[in-house]
């Protein structure tokens, strides 16, 4: 598999980026309740691990 970079995507923000979320997922519940609780504090970028 090839893997293309694209950095461009990046240059739309004009502030810190801030790539949050849980390191691992157990339970749909708990996911959702992290994203809202982010989302609170403007986090747009939402990641975790399964």
């Amino acid at each position: 598999m090839k893997l293309k970079i694209n950095n461009n995507w990046i240059k739309k923000f004009n502030k810190p980026i801030f790539i949050c979320g849980p390191c691992s997922i157990d339970k749909k519940k708990y996911f959702f309740k992290t994203i809202k609780k982010l989302y609170n504090y403007n986090i747009r970028i939402f990641r975790a691990g399964i």
